[in-house]
């Protein structure tokens, strides 16, 4: 609801000279009514602010006979002194509409006359001027009507502005809003590939250190040390043990990532338990073969055959042993350590 922001009251009888004022004041006193009045409202009708004008007349009528009837009515204008000029014209035009009969024979017979609500009336021909004063107020009217319309299609046009100001100022904010979370998911993406790079440097690192534990677990005399008693890779293990928790025999200690929790590095840190339970089992088995290949060997020793050499190592070849290749079942071992077993006793 448009609320005022400022109001005037004019009334005639005061001697004023402006348009249609003193016609306005004579027509009034000849028909024996009071002086017309004036209300004028400034309103803010537009979200964009823009003021304007309505102007109320009050004609009130004659009480006595003959009784004239009271006529109100309001028109809008973009400032006052427009609006009220406007209002005078229209108040004279509707008191000329109204009172025909009694200002036949006087000059205001051939005013331009207007009816209850404000349209044209036809009015008798003028001696000189014949219609020309009717179809100038038709034109009037006409124009009058047009900006009025004109009005209200500017005013809903400068409304839908309004809204689509508005709209693209809540865009603009979102999108300010939507960079600043592009920019935070940005640095949080910059900032788990840095940690990716470190974990993979990390795994990386301790892969090279698992391979010279490895490489630190052969032993350089060859055969002799493939059939000892095992107790090399027993020292080895421990030592391998006490690398990792005490960080000593000259070696760098391993770095663990702190925990964290990021998934990758659950992943990774999980991907290593299983590197190193691989690890253990490969030693496990290893040491295994290793017993069993020396056990093999004191059986062959204890049966007490004093035959020649080359004889046996012949009669171990006619038996066609297999050839023992990498496996990755424990179990593939121990039948290839049985069927060799097999064969040197044969042989």
């Amino acid at each position: 609801m448009a609320l005022p922001h400022n109001t005037k009251f004019y009334r005639l009888g005061n001697g004023g000279n402006m348009r249609f004022e003193q016609d306005l004041d004579a027509l009034s006193e000849y028909l024996g009514r009071p002086h017309p009045e004036f209300l004028g409202t400034q309103m803010d009708h537009q979200p964009g602010r823009e003021l304007q004008w309505v102007i109320t007349a009050d004609l009130r009528g004659k009480k006595e006979s003959p009784i004239s009837m009271r006529i109100q009515f309001s028109v809008m204008e973009s400032n006052w002194l427009d609006g009220l000029a406007r209002a005078m014209q229209e108040a004279l035009a509707r008191l000329c509409g109204q009172h025909v009969t009694a200002l036949y024979g006087t000059r205001f017979a051939h005013f331009a006359m207007h009816d209850s609500i404000g349209g044209p009336r036809a009015l008798s021909p003028h001696p000189e001027l014949k219609y020309h004063v009717e179809h100038l107020d038709t034109m009037l009217h006409d124009t009058q009507k047009e900006l009025d319309n004109y009005r209200v299609y500017a005013n809903q046009i400068r409304a839908h502005l309004a809204r689509k100001t508005d709209t693209v100022r809540i865009l603009a904010y979102e999108r300010k809003i939507l960079r600043k979370q592009r920019v935070k998911k940005d640095a949080i993406i910059a900032h788990l590939r840095t940690k990716i790079v470190s974990l993979e440097a990390t795994v990386r690192a301790q892969e090279d250190q698992l391979n010279e534990m490895e490489e630190e677990d052969e032993d350089p005399q060859g055969e002799e040390a493939f059939m000892s008693d095992g107790e090399d890779f027993e020292d080895t293990d421990l030592e391998d043990y006490e690398f990792l928790e005490a960080g000593e025999d000259n070696h760098t200690p391993i770095e663990m990532a702190p925990p964290t929790r990021s998934a990758n590095q659950d992943a990774m840190m999980q991907m290593l338990e299983m590197m190193m339970a691989d690890r253990e089992a490969e030693r496990a088995e290893r040491q295994a073969n290793i017993a069993a290949l020396q056990q093999i060997a004191q059986n062959n020793n204890g049966h007490g055959n004093h035959d020649h050499p080359g004889s046996k190592l012949k009669n171990f070849q006619n038996t066609n042993p297999p050839i023992f290749d990498k496996t990755e079942e424990p179990l593939d071992a121990d039948d290839w350590l049985q069927t060799m077993e097999n064969n040197l006793e044969v042989a």
